[in-house]
């Protein structure tokens, strides 16, 4: 994926920089839905601070349109909360035996049409739910790295 990913034109004046949507996650087994759903859930709690602001889990789900491809779903998803970054994750079966897992992330800036970073993290499936602490401190360096760098302030 480029670094170019959003084609739909919009309003870009109501996107708020501080303020980020972490997506619900897509998940490759149908066993992995209670984790990925405590991974968004972590990530969101762990993000809403200082750097940036989250909105709930719970108003992430509503405003998804799970129909929708990933990246027209992220601009749906940043167009209906305010936020203008976006978190979009996946968390799949890895290895033989599919004892592993692999959580692969995108840190999207739809304000700016960019991705920000993309981050893999991988674990043992029993643990995957506390992948999401690593992801939340991988994706808070990103954000105080932005915002230390000039970019992440409001549009």
């Amino acid at each position: 994926m480029g670094a170019v990913l959003f084609v739909r034109a919009m309003n870009r004046t109501r996107l708020d920089a501080r303020l980020v949507a972490v997506a619900p996650l897509a998940v490759g087994a149908p066993d992995l839905e209670s984790a990925g759903s405590a991974i968004a859930a972590t990530v969101t709690e762990r993000l809403h601070g200082a750097t940036v602001r989250s909105i709930t889990p719970a108003q992430a789900l509503r405003a998804w349109d799970s129909h929708a491809a990933p990246a027209e779903a992220a601009v749906l998803l940043a167009q209906r909360t305010g936020a203008g970054l976006v978190v979009l994750a996946q968390l799949w079966p890895q290895g033989a035996g599919a004892d592993s897992v692999r959580l692969v992330a995108r840190l999207l800036d739809v304000s700016n049409n960019t991705v920000r970073a993309r981050l893999e993290i991988r674990g043992q499936r029993q643990q995957a739910t506390s992948l999401g602490d690593s992801l939340a401190a991988l994706l808070q360096r990103e954000l105080v790295k932005d915002t230390a760098g000039g970019r992440g302030g409001a549009q």
